[in-house]
């Protein structure tokens, strides 16, 4: 990585991170991910319907959340306040490597994986965590959720069910108090078995673009 602000960032990653995979630096994970997100391009966009917001760059960064980790992290580069100013800042290679970087470094930290690293940075932050605390319903209720970090009705639906079973407050939030009591309860009745802290969301996008991902890093 060549400019400045990048490299800052990279050199920043704790050393528990990049230890536990000795083959690859952060640097090449982000060149895996810019490779499956925009081809290289620096002038890629996309428009997001779902979401009503644009990606732009070469790691498709979204507007929102462009201006999320700027707000963050007054050390990068501003990104100025409207549309455009916007979308020219992340067409500048330099600043969107910068603002990628971030972002994954962010993932990689929380969830200590690569692989939920970019899951997480495909699909929203707590959506792999949510995949998982959706598995582990299922294995405590024998729920047959989707495991798609959607926390939509028929998990709510669970989430409650769990909730009004341990004195905790019903409303279907996976706050920080259910997850935690979620945590003791699941590690309990299944004492021994691997509890990671999130799993690759099911749905019709992340797991391709995990694969994708994985195929770029080894090539």
């Amino acid at each position: 990585m060549k400019n400045t602000l990048a490299t800052l960032v990279a050199t920043q990653v704790p050393k528990i991170v990049l230890a536990q995979d000795n083959n690859y630096t952060l640097n090449d994970y982000i060149d895996a991910l810019i490779e499956i997100e925009s081809s290289n391009d620096q002038r890629a966009e996309r428009y997001e319907a779902s979401i009503n917001d644009h990606s732009y760059g070469l790691g498709q960064i979204l507007t929102r959340t462009a201006k999320d980790i700027e707000k963050r992290h007054p050390h990068l580069p501003r990104l100025g306040n409207t549309k455009e100013q916007i979308r020219n800042s992340l067409f500048n290679p330099e600043t969107n490597r910068t603002y990628t970087t971030t972002l994954f470094k962010e993932e990689l930290d929380f969830y200590q994986d690569k692989f939920l690293a970019v899951a997480a940075y495909n699909s929203g932050h707590l959506t792999p965590r949510n995949a998982r605390v959706q598995k582990q319903l299922n294995d405590l209720y024998q729920a047959n959720l989707d495991t798609d970090g959607i926390v939509g009705p028929q998990t709510k639906r669970i989430v409650k069910k769990f909730q009004g079973s341990h004195s905790l407050q019903v409303d279907g939030i996976i706050g920080p108090k259910t997850y935690k009591m979620l945590q003791e309860v699941w590690t309990t009745k299944f004492s021994g078995n691997p509890n990671p802290l999130g799993s690759i969301p099911q749905n019709k996008y992340t797991p391709n673009h995990v694969r994708k991902f994985k195929k770029a890093l080894e090539n």
